[in-house]
């Protein structure tokens, strides 16, 4: 039954043909509109390809990147551009703000933090509410108190400001952290300003050097791994751009010639299939 059917739409197929004037074509001829759409495909990327090579140039890919032509190829490396522009960097920092001498730092922590022996002339300040000051030499020290002239003191009553003056270890741990922290400070300082010298001057001379910022946020500047010779930049950027210019050409030029050659772009499939009765044809095979 289903063969008498299938026949019999053959026919009627056949003769509606035959009325519309149409050409038979061959089973063969049917089934070779695979191989025209795969020739029409490598045609549209012939096309494409010609197309963006004529309109995206090394010119147009170094311009993207505000790169100027010609480029010359690194004679330094990375390392090298960045430890010559560290050393003038520093160099203009320190010109702009000497670094102190190490005995300049003791010496202020030896008159913020003063030691007393004694034998000292003083002028300490007590929390003794009827004589609260004590003018005088030292005459003794002690760990519970201290005798200024004729007066003892207890250590507890002496300003606490002033009482680790009295203490040798004290005077000792203070000044050290002092010089310390004023040491650390002035580096801190000085490689705050080495850097900020850099990012101004380093763009240019690794431009004159011959390379190129990945990127130019300015937390990666400072990062050798961020660099790259302008040369390879460029064919970088000229690949991304002929590939973003490929994408958009390829869908015009790939609907333009597949319908010249009357094929149809089927949704379904999402497919190219020849358009008309003889797909229709070739559908019922």
């Amino acid at each position: 039954m289903f063969t008498t059917r299938f026949q019999f739409n053959v026919i009627i197929l056949f003769a509606l043909l035959c009325c519309l004037g149409l050409p038979l074509q061959s089973a063969d001829e049917l089934k070779g509109w695979r191989k025209t759409r795969a020739e029409i495909f490598a045609q549209v990327e012939q096309e494409v390809k010609e197309q963006v090579e004529a309109t995206v140039t090394l010119e147009s890919a170094a311009a993207s990147l505000n790169i100027r032509l010609p480029t010359s190829e690194p004679q330094q490396s990375v390392e090298e551009v960045f430890d010559e522009a560290r050393k003038e960097a520093e160099k203009a920092a320190l010109a702009a703000r000497p670094l102190k001498e190490l005995q300049t730092i003791v010496q202020e922590a030896e008159q913020i933090y003063p030691l007393y022996q004694v034998g000292d002339q003083v002028s300490i300040r007590t929390r003794i509410k009827s004589n609260p000051i004590a003018n005088g030499i030292v005459g003794a020290i002690s760990p519970e108190r201290i005798r200024i002239g004729s007066r003892w003191i207890p250590v507890k009553d002496i300003a606490e400001e002033q009482r680790n003056a009295f203490d040798a270890l004290k005077t000792r741990d203070l000044r050290t952290n002092f010089v310390t922290r004023q040491n650390n400070m002035q580096m801190a300082f000085l490689k705050n300003s080495t850097d900020q010298f850099v990012l101004e001057t380093l763009p240019e001379k690794m431009r004159v050097a011959g390379y190129h910022t990945v990127s130019n946020d300015q937390n990666e500047l400072l990062n050798p791994k961020n660099w790259m010779p302008a040369s390879v930049a460029i064919q970088q950027e000229l690949t991304r751009l002929r590939k973003e210019a490929a994408e958009r050409l390829r869908p015009e030029i790939e609907k333009k010639r597949f319908t010249e050659q009357k094929f149809k772009y089927h949704e379904g499939k999402k497919e190219w299939q020849p358009a008309g009765v003889l797909q229709s044809l070739k559908n019922l095979f």
